[in-house]
């Protein structure tokens, strides 16, 4: 894990960004919370992929979107559907935006972070080898989402 965090971190610093959530979600799969303190790891339980998107937004915006936030992935989803972040389904993705669906584990609903041209940043029960449930999944792995909005 150690490797991993210091190889993302120098993504991080070495390449510039142009949207912040993409940066941030990138820095927070190095388990680093945003008062830059490392993490162990985040649970493979229900309604932690909200809790992961939630802290990388705030690492991006601070509190500016705390209002649109809530328990669950899917809760989260039917709130950001009704605001001005929501994209319309004629709307081409891009790095940085989230991303989320209804339907997931434990009927919580999901929630992932778009990253580069083909990755999902996320926290899962799938997990990876040493344990930690954040990963970058392919976009082609997951099914179309049901909410995808833009932050700013």
């Amino acid at each position: 894990m150690k490797f991993r965090a210091r190889t993302l971190l120098w993504i991080v610093n070495k390449f510039r960004f142009k949207n912040k959530v993409e940066k941030a979600a990138i820095y927070g799969l190095t388990g680093q919370d945003y008062n830059h303190k490392t993490r162990q790891g985040f649970p493979r339980e229900a309604s932690w992929c909200q809790r992961w998107v939630r802290c990388v937004l705030f690492l991006a915006f601070g509190n500016r979107h705390a209002d649109l936030m809530r328990r669950s992935a899917r809760e989260t989803a039917l709130e950001v559907a009704k605001s001005q972040y929501a994209l319309r389904p004629f709307e081409r993705d891009e790095p940085g935006d989230v991303w989320w669906w209804l339907e997931g584990p434990g009927r919580d609903g999901h929630a992932a972070i778009r990253v580069g041209s083909e990755g999902l940043a996320q926290n899962t029960e799938r997990g990876n080898d040493s344990g930690d449930a954040r990963v970058i999944l392919r976009i082609s792995e997951m099914r179309p989402p049901d909410v995808r909005a833009r932050f700013s």
